[in-house]
């Protein structure tokens, strides 16, 4: 039976042990979702792939287009903690509802000299259970969907497949467009969520591809305005979210900096994957540990053999030593005994 909490984090903290939810977790992410990087460690590689093309914290904006769900807030401040204060251009389930007007604004933020960084993608939870495509909220009783949004679009997508019901046609007004533009979105991607072996692991990687075409066609609608010799860094993927107390993940997708005119200047998705000496000495920390840990007691194990091969050398000479002490011991007996009848004859003759 669940149980309430009362945490004030977002997420509702695991009856269980941390690092039994955490191991579960790890594990359902590296099996559905390989290649996840965790929400530190992307910000920190993006850092420093970005570096070394004249991205800095004083002369990049940083753009996002994330879902509006509470629990996606923690990836954009880690990467806040990076850029500073972020552009939003998204809306339910991430899509850029923003737009080329949003992007267009975005880039005229830009400090001068400087240039933009966009993160971008849908998200899918992880529940302390293991479930795919649920999240353990604050003040819940049981674990919900997440996203929930990407739930009720396929749930649209399956009923219009199914003839239940017809496909809305462009909302009129906006008291629920994005909801109604997001179901319709996912359409083309029925029949693969439909042969999909895990339909929720396949709902965020459908989702991102038409995210990922939508951000393109705004990319190419906007990239003029921002100003030369400013570039344009797209950071998309999947935001994975986790139960309070574990690691959240991000699936990189694509990585990439196009100029103001929409050429590609870099691909950039396998440096997210080749660590820097600087981070690998923050994320191998452990590792060193236990290395160092190893080596003291490989050590500890040679001066133990050490001092036993030396005791034994030296119980070795003490014996050898007591057996000659022993022998010459004998010698003198012997000779006294000799000597005796000698003596004692001596004294006879005085």
């Amino acid at each position: 039976m669940c149980q309430k909490s009362d945490s004030v984090s977002h997420k509702k903290p695991s009856s269980e042990g941390i690092p039994t939810v955490f191991a579960r977790v790890d594990g359902i992410v590296m099996r559905h979702f390989p290649g996840a990087l965790k929400s530190t460690e992307l910000a920190s590689r993006v850092e420093s792939a970005l570096s070394k093309h004249g991205y800095d914290n004083k002369t990049t904006l940083l753009a996002t287009s994330l879902c509006c769900d509470e629990v996606n807030r923690e990836l954009e401040q880690t990467m806040i903690d990076v850029y500073g204060e972020n552009f939003s251009m998204g809306g339910l389930a991430g899509f850029a509802f923003g737009g080329v007007t949003s992007f267009c604004a975005m880039a005229h933020h830009i400090p001068e000299g400087g240039s933009c960084a966009v993160l971008y993608g849908p998200h899918v939870g992880i529940d302390d259970k293991g479930n795919v495509g649920k999240i353990n909220r604050r003040g819940r009783m049981c674990s919900g969907a997440c996203c929930g949004s990407a739930a009720a679009a396929m749930g649209y997508v399956k009923s219009v497949k199914s003839g239940e019901v017809k496909a809305a046609a462009p909302p009129q007004e906006c008291t629920d467009a994005q909801q109604t533009f997001v179901g319709n979105m996912l359409l083309p991607y029925g029949q693969r969520l439909e042969d999909a072996k895990n339909a929720q692991v396949e709902l965020p990687l459908a989702l991102f591809d038409s995210q990922d075409e939508l951000m393109q066609k705004i990319v190419a609608g906007g990239c003029g305005e921002v100003h030369s010799p400013g570039n344009i860094a797209l950071i998309g993927g999947i935001q994975i979210n986790t139960p309070a107390g574990t690691s959240e993940f991000f699936l990189p997708k694509v990585f990439e900096i196009r100029n103001n005119k929409g050429e590609l200047v870099a691909n950039l998705i396998d440096t997210l994957y080749v660590v820097e000496p600087e981070a690998s000495k923050q994320d191998d920390i452990f590792s060193v540990m236990i290395k160092a840990l190893t080596l003291l007691l490989l050590l500890l194990t040679v001066m133990s053999l050490g001092l036993h091969v030396a005791g034994q050398r030296t119980n070795l000479m003490e014996a050898r030593q007591i057996q000659r002490d022993l022998q010459m011991g004998n010698l003198y007996v012997q000779e006294n005994e000799d000597n005796f009848p000698k003596r004692k004859k001596q004294k006879l003759l005085l």
